[in-house]
């Protein structure tokens, strides 16, 4: 049993050019490795025609909780057709990655996994809006006395907590003796907005989710998430050793088919940058943030759809910079940042939800904020990321009373650069 650095699933003890990385993952490490990797080393295995045992060891955790299995106090509501595949191969594969296009209803699958385990259960989300919404949808669906949530400044566990990852690995840092025996006891694992797992940056692999999802022992683990990320990417690799492989998926086309998505009008405006710079930060500066043309169109398109009587949600990357420059230049515009109160977060959500505001501007509603009746959403950040793009459209194309389309304006900044790069890569996504 050799210690493997990890280099991308590759079995050479030398890294192969383009996946060398200064931060170590071991394959066998003390002999142990991530529990999601085991389907995939038993077949490099048998591939290599090295003789393997394999044995699973676990005993398989008793439902306990049969007042959530089967509750009166709360109601799932019945599964589509593609949720039920999904249920039924988590039920019988125990661990593995939902990948379900944004707007399928991966928080009704969540409730029913939780409800037929019947046992301890933690769900994981990336924000304080999703821990907001998630918990009183699982509340309604389970039972309120069921269901609690850790975050926002609250500590109250339950037999389904629901917590942001923040809280959890502040808690777990700290050594809380309260989270140590909420993560002894957990049965079974869910990371909402899975694609979180991912490499860390330029000196470390693992992030934070990946390491409580390694410090969780939970018997049952899912991840669900729109963006799983490319075969054989290191993000799809670390993602699989936290949860296993995918196991089912539906996508946002053949949601759209069905007309359970609304279908999406996609229009890409043309800016012309004053200069090309190599610098990303300065691009950013000079061609987006401070591109007095690119903010009047954004101004301008906002303004005519908001008389037209559409919702429109305006995403930025940089929060005071770029998002309180648009508040000033877009009359009856609100800003939301993640540094807005939770209940100020809650109302601004509620009123733009029920279009009593037309034009929100927010760096925060990027995953899993669930407002149906949107109608327009102007990108303005630009980036590339593949991951955030979907996730960015994703969030227009809930269907809604009298909704036929959804709008997406995003910016072609032709600098011949950097900028010109991405919107090329935000294009072809």
């Amino acid at each position: 049993t050799k210690d493997y650095e990890y280099y991308g699933m590759d079995w050479s003890v030398r890294p192969p050019r383009r996946a060398k990385k200064k931060g170590h993952l071991r394959y066998f490490h003390q002999g142990r490795f991530p529990s999601g990797w085991a389907g995939i080393f038993i077949n490099k295995f048998k591939a290599a025609n090295i003789p393997v045992t394999w044995r699973d060891s676990r005993e398989t955790p008793a439902t306990i909780h049969s007042v959530i299995h089967g509750s009166k106090a709360g109601s799932v509501p019945p599964l589509r057709d593609y949720q039920q595949e999904a249920l039924d191969i988590c039920l019988d594969k125990g661990r593995g990655i939902i990948h379900h296009a944004t707007g399928a209803g991966k928080t009704v699958v969540i409730a029913k996994v939780i409800e037929k385990l019947g046992l301890p259960s933690i769900v994981i989300v990336p924000t304080i809006n999703l821990l907001l919404q998630t918990e009183a949808e699982l509340a309604k669906f389970l039972g309120e006395d069921n269901v609690g949530g850790i975050g926002d400044n609250r500590f109250e566990p339950s037999t389904v907590t629901v917590s942001t990852i923040q809280s959890l690995w502040s808690k777990l840092k700290n050594e809380d003796p309260a989270i140590r025996q909420i993560v002894q006891d957990c049965k079974v694992l869910l990371i909402d907005e899975a694609h979180h797992i991912n490499v860390a940056g330029k000196d470390k692999i693992q992030n934070t989710y990946f390491q409580i999802a390694q410090l969780i022992d939970a018997y049952y683990r899912f991840g669900f998430t729109a963006t799983p990320g490319d075969e054989g990417s290191l993000d799809r690799e670390l993602l699989m050793a936290a949860t296993g492989r995918v196991l089912h998926h539906v996508s946002s086309s053949e949601l759209i088919k069905r007309g359970l998505l609304t279908r999406p009008i996609i229009e890409m405006y043309k800016i012309d940058c004053p200069n090309r710079f190599s610098d990303w930060q300065l691009a950013y500066r000079e061609n987006i943030l401070r591109n007095a043309p690119r903010n009047s169109l954004i101004t301008r398109l906002a303004e005519q759809y908001a008389a037209e009587g559409k919702s429109i949600l305006i995403i930025v990357t940089r929060v005071q910079e770029h998002g309180s420059l648009l508040n000033d230049l877009i009359e009856d515009a609100v800003f939301m940042s993640g540094e807005t109160p939770s209940e100020e977060r809650k109302q601004i959500l509620e009123d733009f939800s029920n279009k009593d505001l037309k034009i929100l501007i927010s760096t925060v509603v990027n995953e899993g904020v669930n407002i149906p009746s949107m109608d327009v959403i102007i990108m303005a950040g630009g980036g590339k990321s593949n991951k955030l793009t979907v996730q960015r459209v994703g969030r227009a194309l809930r269907k809604a009373e009298g909704k036929e389309t959804a709008k997406i304006i995003d910016f072609y900044d032709n600098d011949n650069g950097i900028l010109l790069r991405h919107s090329k890569a935000r294009l072809k996504t």
